[in-house]
């Protein structure tokens, strides 16, 4: 109760600051013995924070919508190029894999194409930068979600003592039950991810000189051919320190968004979720 009384304190110390106090408030994450740091990312009001997270949302229905399809179909690549799991973006008979489809029906398959020829056994969680992670950030999921749909592929040879078919018949059926699990984790993390998703694309935004307001699309957002462009300066939160205050604990019963300063970490915290950096 103490720890809410704080932070309440704190919140109303910062409203009677100015114009900053329209923007939504962000926690700042750091040790309990060291005073914490208000940041207010300017530029977004709550109502178009909200108008965000609710495009993202559709985007993710649809994308969800579309990977349970695309499980069901089963047409799903083959690793023949070497043993053990391997990530196949588009295979010797044209099958892409589960990210790519999502991308591909939103019009990019030129782009999963382009993306193929460099590296074709490219894992989308290792990438930071450049139209592919733009149009991850527009897609309602999270980075670590479309690596889990981006499921590797099991080496089908002539070494197996299996036929080849019984091979592919196998793999089918365990990508599918494997999808299955990942869409169910999906459907269950919608909220805390959609919270994630929205602090990210607000992030980068900043960083590469988007508008922080402009419109997700329904087949992506439209800083997917802006990133091309050299960014603008990017726009600079304001920090305003506020008084010591004990770190919130995840236990607290109140949501709270809370920044990390870790561009690895979740970028907000609900409860339920850890603490970055803990």
């Amino acid at each position: 109760m103490r720890r809410l009384m704080l932070l309440a304190a704190a919140l109303s110390s910062l409203a009677l600051a100015g114009p900053a106090a329209a923007q939504e408030v962000v926690i700042q994450p750091l040790p309990v013995v060291t005073p914490g740091r208000v940041i207010v990312q300017p530029g977004v009001s709550p109502r178009e924070r909200a108008q965000l997270r609710a495009q993202l949302a559709a985007r993710r229905a649809l994308n969800l919508q579309r990977f349970r399809q695309y499980a069901r179909n089963g047409a799903f690549p083959d690793n023949h190029v070497r043993p053990g799991m391997l990530n196949v973006m588009i295979d010797d008979e044209g099958k892409i894999c589960a990210a790519a489809n999502l991308m591909a029906l939103d019009g990019l398959m030129g782009l999963v194409q382009q993306t193929a020829e460099r590296d074709n056994y490219l894992r989308f969680v290792n990438v930071h930068q450049g139209p592919l992670m733009a149009w991850m950030l527009s897609s309602g999921l999270t980075q670590e979600e479309i690596d889990q749909i981006q499921e590797p592929y099991d080496f089908i040879g002539f070494d197996d003592p299996r036929p080849i078919p019984v091979q592919e018949d196998d793999e089918k059926l365990r990508l599918q039950a494997r999808f299955r699990e990942v869409a169910a984790t999906l459907a269950r993390n919608r909220e805390r991810s959609l919270d994630v998703a929205l602090e990210r694309l607000l992030v980068w935004r900043g960083q590469h000189g988007v508008p922080l307001n402009a419109a997700v699309q329904p087949t992506g957002d439209p800083s997917v051919v802006v990133a091309l462009r050299p960014p603008t300066r990017p726009v600079q939160p304001v920090v305003q320190p506020i008084r010591v205050q004990p770190l919130v604990e995840p236990n607290v019963r109140v949501r709270v968004r809370v920044a990390s300063a870790n561009p690895g970490s979740p970028l907000v915290w609900a409860p339920g979720m850890p603490v970055p950096g803990r």
